[in-house]
């Protein structure tokens, strides 16, 4: 894994459009953890996913912290209380 923020970053054709998502679920098994990014409609019980996404365990932690870091920075330069500012990492 490279923690080099540096890196050159290449988007193949096709992934480059974002896909809207405003729910997930997660799974894991012994080796890995998934995540499924979806859409779900107010009212009804379908989550349409539209990506999926596995996380080898041993990258996980640095997933997780760097979204928690993400996150914070949100709050900072946007005004926006989402709930991490008095969390300590």
């Amino acid at each position: 894994m490279n923690t080099d923020t540096n890196i050159n970053v290449i988007i193949p054709e096709g992934i480059g459009d974002p896909k809207y998502s405003n729910s997930f679920r997660t799974s894991f098994n012994e080796t890995d953890f998934q995540i499924d990014f979806g859409h779900q409609v107010a009212g009804e019980d379908t989550l349409n996913v539209v990506s999926r996404i596995t996380i080898p365990t041993s990258v996980m932690k640095k997933f997780v912290v760097t979204l928690f870091m993400t996150a914070q920075s949100y709050e900072k330069q946007f005004e926006q209380d989402l709930g991490f500012g008095g969390i300590k990492k």
